[in-house]
């Protein structure tokens, strides 16, 4: 199985979802489906290394945590404007696939243990079960 695809199927595991295997390349679909989140994978290269933090990262109006984190305190990281673009396309993509459930970005720099999450600052803080986390609401 290429990467990519091991990336996706550890995301479906961890969060109880279920793989989208698509027939075409160019359907426009999410990658897991679940029923809260709409959730865009990023595997490789493509994710920048400047999101892989000892401590869940708020950049701009997004948390970004590892699955090893939680729990741990937040700090707001100065970040690049070109990381920023980054989570910002992989959030609207996961958005342009379904309005209804909360964008969820998954992702897995190569050689990397675990997968980094992204979410809007303001849905992270919305969720009862985030709450506890690093929310000033």
């Amino acid at each position: 199985m290429k990467a990519w695809k091991a990336c996706e199927a550890e995301v479906a595991k961890l969060l109880g979802g279920i793989r989208r295997v698509r027939v075409s390349y160019g359907e426009s679909i999410e990658d897991v489906l679940h029923p809260v989140f709409i959730i865009e994978c990023k595997y490789g290269g493509k994710v920048p290394k400047s999101v892989v933090t000892d401590h869940p990262t708020i950049f701009g109006d997004y948390v970004v945590i590892s699955t090893k984190q939680l729990g741990r305190e937040i700090v707001k990281w100065e970040y690049r404007n070109k990381h920023l673009k980054f989570l910002e396309r992989g959030i609207e993509q996961a958005i342009r696939y379904d309005r209804t459930k909360l964008p969820l970005l998954a992702m897995k720099p190569k050689g990397y243990r675990g997968i980094i999450w992204c979410m809007r600052y303001d849905d992270w803080c919305d969720r009862e079960e985030f709450r506890g986390y690093f929310c000033e609401k």
